[in-house]
């Protein structure tokens, strides 16, 4: 007679059930800022980008010394040496290269989120939606970070668990 250890046969059906999840979602915003609250100048600090195409992170961060976002309060954006990429496919980008872009601007839910699925304790996540003024689509629309602030925001490229991001912070408010 096999006997089981219940404890072991738990945690095996946990690991089975268990999805992973986006690394940096304890860091997205989940109250709604007001505008006031974003406006300002945010620089790229954080790049990880090499599940992508090995190398990349460090070729972005060669040209990037002066990449920044600047919210300005009557709605339009200004993003300068900003990395673009094309979407190819669901989950696949191609790097453009470094663009200056104009666009407008505006706080939307950018997704949401919970503990574990099933929860109760669901969120919004809040981010930004750009809307280019040459007419293209930009590749993503990255959420705010913070707590209770917004402090940064995060591009999330690929499928979100990867952890495959371009991440900006908040340098100064307008």
């Amino acid at each position: 007679m096999i006997r089981l250890n219940c404890g072991f046969v738990f945690f095996g059906c946990f690991l089975l059930a268990a999805c992973p999840s986006n690394p940096y979602a304890h860091r997205f915003l989940t109250s709604e800022p007001a505008n006031q609250d974003v406006l300002g100048e945010y620089k790229l600090k954080e790049i990880y980008l090499d599940l992508i195409e090995p190398g990349l992170s460090d070729r972005i961060r060669d040209f990037t010394q002066n990449s920044s976002i600047t919210l300005h309060p009557d709605g339009n954006a200004t993003l300068v040496d900003f990395p673009f990429f094309d979407v190819v496919n669901t989950f696949e980008y191609k790097f453009k290269g470094m663009e200056n872009l104009k666009a407008v601007w505006e706080i939307v839910p950018a997704g949401g989120m919970s503990s574990n699925s099933g929860s109760d304790d669901y969120r919004i996540v809040y981010g930004i939606r750009f809307t280019l003024l040459d007419g293209r689509e930009l590749f993503d629309q990255p959420s705010l970070t913070g707590d209770g602030d917004a402090d940064g925001m995060i591009f999330t490229l690929e499928d979100g668990d990867w952890g495959q991001i371009l991440g900006y912070s908040k340098v100064t408010g307008e």
